[in-house]
């Protein structure tokens, strides 16, 4: 699916924030700009037009924001001392929200990121839903089409907010500036018995429920589908809204969220219950248990979910819900004519390419070139199941090849092949040719999971580079599912008609060839700490693990020593190395700051603790 940036800015009278007005490169029909709702809304394709740039906010955190990703929990460093990595490593969450950089998911210079794309996504919306009325030229199938994403899309930007920002107020009506009052909302809302964070996850996941229940299982089999787009890949369905769901309620019983929703730093059983109950009915829909709909890919091609060199969209039977792009939504045209992917040279070299003078693009020369740290390696479980011990760091049959065969896939090692020309093995040896000093590679590990085979200078190929971050996928649900079974009713508990916690982790574990496990959770602590790690692996750099250490308020108790491995080139000596210290300071860091000015709008409009 293909859309040009349109971005529709309306009178945003969002709980007194910002007033933005006017409209860019979008609807010039719209109903602030003159028009009647029913020249804008009454027909089919003039609401979905309406609705189309909410998919083109979502935020992929690996590719949007030149080279931006969300490894902030210690998977990966930075060579550049004012990215965002290296920024929210240091704990400097104020350089991340106000706006001077074009590095940050949450504010930026171009005026994006999640604080300022989220409420007027959410505006917008509102603005659909209070307007069905006026959709007369159009099918009932179509007419629930328009209802379910705008449900869809309100939930999905109020969880993108709250999940970083922590608790707000829940927006779920056009605020018209009738009164002051309107707008002075307070942040800790009450909803049913629940309040804070878990009100706010119960309205979100209602709309996502009422979404699912409007939105077809796949686009390509509804008529305006079929009509409007010659792929519908990324479309919000039925099994995108309750898998959001799940994972929202999965939020919202862990301890950070519990702990500022009134109920102390504890899980919360119930909500992990009915996390598990949505996450099995998404599972229902996979071939493993019986559906027509989801499949894990064969491990064969397991990097075709995130990567591609043809050009064709990183999509699986997987996949369930992304941010698609075509390959050259971004060409870079150069003044000498010259045509190169964009995609590579300006994302994925800026991300996690190292040594421009071989691979070309715009890393390493400009600051860029991501690696990943010693500490994220030794998560990655030994071939036969056990932990990864600090003294197989000089076994050299041990060390890299004896391996879980998922870190391979996710990260190259020295000698590995980063193309097919000969001089692209990569000498991550100190003083190598690729990692000459860590001014120019930070860490002896290069993220292997975004960048595909061959899409290099050296090679001779950048167009068709093509990469993606899966917002949500199949085997995070069955992950979702096990942590949420195991916390109501235990490892060998399930939900009602569902399979046990410990099926749900070997399905995952299986495809990628690693042994079975059993409740006794050999090598960990109990099997809340397997599930945990089993996270980290199979969801490695997908913007994952920030989230989660903080979810289940660990990330202050994590080394503050981020490691690499310091080797000679005839690896006969190897010795771990501080590179930087993360700051991750308890309460500050469990929630990003609000931007300072609109906490002094009005009192209930108040920062976050630490800020």
């Amino acid at each position: 699916m293909k859309m040009n940036k349109q971005k529709y800015f309306s009178l945003l009278a969002i709980i007194a924030f910002i007033a933005c007005s006017g409209c860019e490169d979008y609807l010039e029909r719209s109903p602030e700009a003159g028009a009647s709702e029913k020249d804008v809304f009454s027909t089919y394709n003039d609401f979905q037009g309406f609705i189309d740039p909410l998919y083109d906010d979502v935020i992929d955190y690996n590719r949007d924001f030149n080279g931006l990703t969300l490894d902030w929990g210690g998977e990966c460093l930075y060579v550049w001392e004012r990215h965002a990595t290296t920024k929210a490593i240091a704990g400097d969450y104020r350089f991340l929200v106000q706006g001077g950089t074009d590095y940050s998911p949450f504010n930026n210079r171009e005026g994006n990121g999640v604080w300022n794309s989220a409420w007027p996504g959410i505006r917008i919306c509102n603005i659909a839903l209070q307007n069905l009325q006026f959709l007369t030229d159009a099918s009932q199938e179509e007419k629930e089409l328009i209802k379910g994403q705008a449900l869809f899309f309100r939930a999905y930007y109020h969880w993108e907010v709250i999940r970083s920002f922590g608790p707000m107020p829940y927006i779920d009506e056009v605020l018209t500036g009738a009164s002051t009052d309107e707008f002075r909302q307070k942040r800790y809302i009450e909803y049913k018995d629940r309040e804070g964070w878990q009100a706010d996850a119960l309205k979100i996941a209602e709309d996502f429920e009422a979404a699912a229940a409007l939105l077809p299982t796949d686009w390509d089999e509804t008529g305006p589908g079929r009509l409007r787009l010659a792929t519908n890949w990324g479309r919000a369905t039925k099994g995108a809204a309750l898998a959001l769901a799940s994972k929202v309620l999965l939020y919202g019983a862990s301890p950070l969220m519990s702990d500022y929703s009134g109920k102390g730093p504890e899980v919360d059983v119930e909500l992990m219950a009915q996390a598990a109950d949505l996450a099995w009915k998404v599972l229902e829909m996979s071939y493993s248990e019986g559906g027509n709909v989801y499949g894990l890919t064969p491990w064969a091609d397991y990097l075709t979910m995130f990567q591609r060199d043809d050009g064709s969209a990183p999509y699986t039977e997987e996949i369930i819900f992304y941010k698609p792009r075509s390959y050259n939504d971004d060409i870079f045209t150069s003044s000498n004519a010259i045509i190169g992917n964009y995609a590579f040279r300006k994302r994925l070299a800026r991300a996690f390419v190292p040594d421009v003078t071989i691979f070309g693009g715009q890393g390493q020369t400009s600051g860029f070139n991501e690696g990943v740290t010693q500490n994220y390696v030794d998560l990655f479980e030994m071939a036969d199941g056990t932990r990864y011990k600090e003294e197989y760091d000089n076994d050299n049959l041990r060390r890299w090849d004896d391996r879980d065969p998922r870190f391979r896939k996710s990260i190259y090692v020295d000698r590995d092949m980063g193309g097919i020309a000969p001089i692209t093995e990569l000498h991550l040896y100190d003083g190598g040719r690729t990692k000459r000093d860590r001014s120019n590679c930070p860490t002896s590990y290069i993220v292997h999971k975004y960048w595909p085979l061959g899409i290099n200078e050296a090679d001779g190929k950048y167009d068709g580079c093509n990469f993606s971050t899966p917002q949500m996928r199949l085997a995070e649900v069955y992950l979702i599912y096990a942590e949420a079974v195991n916390e109501a009713y235990g490892p060998g508990g399930s939900a009602p008609g569902g399979i046990t916690a410990v099926d749900a982790v070997n399905r995952v574990r299986t495809r990628a060839g690693m042994p079975s496990i059993t409740a006794a959770a050999t090598g960990y602590e109990n099997f809340r700490e397997l599930v945990q790690n089993e996270r980290a692996v199979e969801l490695c750099f997908e913007s994952n693990y920030w989230f989660d250490t903080r979810r289940w308020y660990t990330a202050h108790t994590l080394s503050k020593d981020l490691l690499d491995l310091s080797f000679d080139v005839d690896h006969t000596s190897f010795q771990r190395v501080s590179v930087q210290t993360r700051v991750f300071v308890k309460p500050n860091h469990y929630w990003m700051p609000l931007p300072q000015d609109e906490t002094f709008i009005y009192k209930d409009m108040y920062q976050n603790p630490g800020w």
